[in-house]
């Protein structure tokens, strides 16, 4: 459904879809269509300035963010494969 919410701009998809609410994430909607979303018509505008100050930020934590998921997902991993080890060997035990 587009929603006319600027001069020449739509609302395309729904807030909920565009900008789902994700932890140390930036919700932000901006006033062009999914065709335009990445095209600039200059550094000064709204959109530029939202989309450059995300890849900054994001950049910025980066080195500190990556090995915190990356020791999560070992732990996740070694989790899930002894739970799959148990449901393997648990048909035995009773042998």
């Amino acid at each position: 459904m587009l929603e006319k919410f600027e001069a020449d701009a739509y609302q395309v998809v729904e807030e909920s879809s565009a900008a789902p609410t994700i932890e140390n994430t930036i919700r932000a909607g901006l006033p062009c269509d999914h065709k335009n979303m990445c095209k600039f018509s200059s550094r000064n505008s709204s959109a530029y300035e939202i989309i450059a100050a995300a890849l900054v930020r994001y950049s910025d934590e980066a080195p500190k963010v990556i090995p915190q998921r990356w020791t999560y997902a070992i732990d996740m991993l070694q989790t899930l494969r002894i739970r799959e080890a148990r449901e393997l060997i648990e048909p035995f035990r009773s042998l």
